[in-house]
């Protein structure tokens, strides 16, 4: 940053853009006294400068110290501003859980006993004074392009304040009215910290850590009955397995015999290795299952079995078997067109336990596993 303004002969501040070119604009630099001329041509920015270029190293900084005490002087011109409430963020933590909390409460400049000191200097506070709160504090006029953050406070005798700015651009630079108008458009009041107040933090913090060690319980009894739905699963499965495999032997045992299978209560005779035609239909009317049996021929029984199944069916599609509780299926494509015409959801499997999964019977309570759609 340029020297934008210096010091005339009565130690009052002028801007570059508002004292007459070069020598006759009777400046001094503010850090070290030297006479500076006022550089206003057309292809650099204006700025002040020492003559014959002597610039040194220390008085770059007197252009940062003097953007720092016009602000100062322009707050000190102004009211006392309305400090938005302190927050200090808290975190409570457990193996495997991190919880933010925050501490929060009003505090205000009180009016009476200001230290104001408009010098610019970084390291020194432009404000002192006591806060509602009871606090002494310190404000200090920060340039920056970025909005800082800051970490918790250390200080427990007094609050800290900053004044934010962010870096003018050259045009805020040339006159006094330009720089204050840009300070008042892009300041800030940035609490920097204050010391813990009335347990607050502590407060926020002890709650923040119940909060994560109820959220860490609450991890681990999840995980505990997902693990458990997980073995209950995989028993099902097994017993699944378990099931299908007693299924295949009973008919393996059955063919090699060269007899039918009658291991399924409720398909008696069944053709070792055929499939079920399973048809769940509309409306509540009940599930049917057609199979094939050891003849050849086929039969349709209803699953679970319901009053007034014999009645349930037309002529066309099957003849009642009373002993049997079924309908024997002289035509197997009238019987299927007709069950498929009313059904919402149709299968075919050569799994028994499957069906039964579907029907709802024989103590299942797990969705059945895929098995082929049937398509006419």
């Amino acid at each position: 940053m340029k020297l934008f303004a210096a010091l005339d002969a009565v130690g009052a501040v002028r801007f570059v853009g508002e004292v007459e070119r070069g020598s006759a604009c009777g400046c001094f630099c503010p850090v070290c006294a030297s006479p500076l001329v006022a550089r206003q041509g057309q292809l650099k920015e204006w700025h002040f400068a020492h003559e014959a270029s002597q610039e040194r190293v220390e008085c770059e900084v007197g252009a940062l110290n003097m953007l720092r005490r016009v602000t100062a002087e322009m707050l000190l011109s102004k009211p006392l501003p309305v400090l938005s409430d302190y927050n200090q963020f808290v975190t409570g933590r457990s193996p495997s859980q991190v919880v933010t909390g925050v501490a929060s409460w009003a505090a205000q400049i009180v009016p009476d006993g200001l230290s104001w000191d408009v010098r610019g200097t970084l390291s020194q506070p432009f404000l002192s004074g006591m806060l509602t709160t009871g606090v002494p504090f310190d404000a200090f006029i920060l340039v920056n392009e970025q909005c800082p953050t800051f970490p918790p406070a250390t200080d427990q005798e007094r609050a800290h304040l900053v004044y934010w700015l962010a870096t003018p651009v050259h045009s805020d630079f040339l006159r006094r009215t330009d720089l204050e108008q840009h300070i008042g458009r892009a300041g800030r009041w940035i609490w920097r910290s204050h010391p813990e107040y009335q347990g607050l933090v502590a407060a926020a913090r002890h709650k923040a850590q119940q909060q994560a060690e109820a959220d860490e319980i609450a991890r681990m009894d999840c995980r505990a009955r997902m693990r458990e739905e997980w073995n209950r699963q995989e028993l099902r499965s097994r017993q699944e397995r378990d099931r299908f495999d007693a299924e295949w032997q009973a008919q393996k045992a059955a063919k090699d015999a060269n007899l039918p299978d009658n291991t399924v209560p409720w398909a008696p005779d069944r053709k070792p290795y055929s499939s079920f035609l399973f048809y769940q239909l509309r409306d509540g009317q009940g599930s049917w299952v057609i199979y094939q049996l050891f003849d050849g021929s086929y039969r349709m029984v209803p699953l679970p079995e319901f009053d007034g199944w014999d009645e349930a069916m037309p002529p066309s599609v099957g003849i009642p078997e009373v002993d049997a509780e079924a309908y024997r299926t002289p035509e197997l494509i009238a019987a299927m067109s007709y069950l498929a015409a009313r059904a919402e959801q149709v299968r075919t499997t050569s799994s028994a336990s499957e069906i039964e999964q579907l029907a709802g019977v024989g103590g299942f309570d797990t969705a059945p596993s895929a098995g082929e759609r049937f398509e006419l």
